[in-house]
């Protein structure tokens, strides 16, 4: 509903390159994940979406808030 509104989507996704990936979890522990050919595929597809925007690092978050803010408040008028 996002896309049809013209809001703008951004993801972050885990599975935008195929390799073995290490993570932690909550416990402590270490896991292993694949990440697969067809799960690049999906991220590859949505990242040709009108409106969708596929961010890699969790620092790009921030300037993306400040964008949109700044754009609102100048609609506003404030």
């Amino acid at each position: 509903m996002a896309l049809k509104a013209y809001v703008p989507v951004y993801i972050l996704p885990t599975d935008y390159k195929v390799e073995d990936v290490l993570t932690k979890l909550p416990g402590g522990r270490t896991l292993k994940i694949r990440v697969r050919r067809e799960d690049v595929e999906h991220v590859e597809r949505l990242r040709k979406m009108d409106g969708v925007f596929v961010i890699e690092d969790p620092n790009e978050i921030p300037p993306i808030f400040e964008k949109h803010l700044r754009q609102f408040r100048e609609k506003d008028g404030n």
